[in-house]
């Protein structure tokens, strides 16, 4: 008993940390685009909210959500932050008690210990966006799973209805978890052998609690079939090749992916693959001590597998889609760290240590570049841009005029409404991730706008159409974003 109320405490403590870290590093981030979008909707009415998000490519509950947070706690970067990390310091817990059901209190604490330095679960832990709520919600599900299979008479009833509950919520938030239900179904069939006629009548049970599910989430699906091909998804997935099946591994240790890794980073991959593969053989057998234990495997090897064979057809992988994957690999590696304290050798130390190395610099790694954007290979600095247009657009005949709907998306949270933040966009009606904006700026379409103002602060990245008659007195940038200071003929 007094050895649980220690393991107790110091779950609680390292969920304390893991909010703690990655509310610190999250506050020294641009809100981006993304975040800037999950804002701009969460404050909108909630039917205006489903609306919104009937249009673009994710599930509305984590916008609903986010309304009623900041509706409470208002809409500050500390306020909108908390919630994910909130939702991180819930994971540490509930991983921790997963990792104690199946394998005993010290993979559990080791669980704790190591989200508080997992760079993805971090990362996305101070993120305004649902993937940090979706990876507490999987893993939760995944625990009831468990009790599931371990109750019986009313209770397993009311763990079944849960269950259920837990996974249309769950879809609701995030579609992409649909590849944990699809571990889940792969563990049920590995309990319960579907050749074995015994084993029908339990596989009937879950078959009706997915239907269960499904039907929760029935009044969405008409609106799920539009989203999936009307084309708001941004073009930055990629197939889930070799070299980002590897980034998996290197993005959930050292945050970078394989291909950015330069040659001193390289030798600690190579190094740190190397201790994994070595401690995944020298552990193998752990997995296989009950029905139970394989669980964690599947979490992680089944959304890997899925979405491989589904890049055959359409590329889908962006890392973040997959961030939820974080928590099961983390697990992975608690169990075999469990084992190396268990039972120790120089090859398990070594190779024990070398993961850890790797974890810390991945920690340091996303304390340095932040909320970096891998797919347009730039770091979010809209604060410091938009500090300083707010800084001038209160000067008489001053408007911001932002080169395209994404960069006024970016710019409205920070930009009082008194700025007259303006965009340009030739199309009549904006859809998916650019619908919002619409109501919430004055939009412009052509490239060579007349403009009700003396002076503009045309803010761009890279280069824009659009086309002022008059002179650049000024330019500003902020990593790729710019802001050009024209005084209008």
């Amino acid at each position: 008993m007094k050895h649980s109320k220690i393991a107790y405490l110091v779950v609680v403590i390292c969920a304390l940390l893991a909010f703690s870290l990655s509310m610190a590093i999250g506050l020294k981030q641009s809100i981006w685009f993304d975040e800037a979008y999950s804002i701009l909707v969460a404050q909108q009415q909630p039917s205006e909210i489903i609306a919104l998000t009937a249009v673009d490519t994710h599930p509305p509950l984590y916008y609903l959500l986010l309304h009623v947070w900041g509706n409470i706690f208002g809409w500050s970067e500390s306020a909108v932050r908390s919630l994910s990390a909130l939702a991180l310091g819930g994971l540490v817990v509930v991983a921790a008690v997963f990792a104690q059901k199946l394998f005993g209190w010290r993979t559990a604490i080791l669980v704790a210990f190591l989200i508080v330095f997992s760079p993805m679960l971090l990362r996305y832990g101070f993120e305004i966006r649902m993937y940090s709520v979706a990876s507490l919600i999987g893993c939760l599900a995944t625990l009831v799973l468990v009790y599931v299979s371990e109750t019986t008479g009313r209770r397993r009833i009311l763990l079944l209805m849960s269950y259920a509950v837990l996974v249309a919520v769950g879809t609701m938030t995030l579609y992409n978890l649909v590849y944990v239900w699809l571990a889940h179904v792969a563990w049920l069939l590995y309990r319960h052998n579907p050749l074995k006629q015994s084993e029908h009548k339990e596989l009937y049970v879950w078959f009706g609690v997915y239907i269960s599910s499904i039907i929760l989430v029935s009044p969405w699906l008409p609106t799920l079939f539009q989203q999936i091909s009307n084309g708001a998804l941004a073009p930055i997935s990629e197939s889930l090749t070799l070299t980002n099946l590897l980034s998996v591994v290197t993005f959930n240790s050292m945050y970078q992916p394989v291909w950015m890794l330069g040659p001193v980073i390289s030798l600690v991959a190579l190094a740190y693959f190397v201790a994994l593969g070595y401690l995944l053989w020298s552990g193998r057998t752990i997995f296989t001590r009950s029905k139970s234990a394989i669980l964690p495997l599947l979490y992680v090897s089944v959304p890997i597998v899925v979405l491989t064979l589904i890049s055959i057809l359409k590329p889908l992988y962006v890392e973040r889609y997959l961030s939820f994957i974080a928590v099961g690999y983390t697990m992975v590696i608690a169990v075999l760290l469990a084992e190396v304290w268990r039972s120790p050798s120089r090859k398990r130390l070594l190779a024990g240590g070398m993961i850890f190395v790797a974890m810390i610099l991945g920690v340091v790694q996303l304390a340095q570049v932040g909320n970096y954007n891998f797919q347009r290979l730039q770091h979010p600095e809209v604060r410091e841009a938009a500090m300083f247009a707010l800084s001038r657009c209160n000067e008489p005949d001053t408007i911001v005029l932002a080169g395209d709907p994404y960069v006024a998306t970016e710019f409205k949270y920070y930009l009082a409404d008194s700025c007259g933040l303006t965009f340009y966009s030739p199309y009549d009606s904006l859809g998916g991730g650019y619908a919002p904006i619409q109501a919430h700026a004055k939009q412009v379409k052509t490239i060579n706008p007349s403009l009700d103002a003396n002076t503009v602060l045309l803010a761009y990245y890279g280069e824009t159409d659009i086309q002022l008659a008059g002179t650049v007195t000024e330019e500003h940038f902020w990593g790729s974003l710019r802001i050009d200071v024209i005084n209008v003929e």
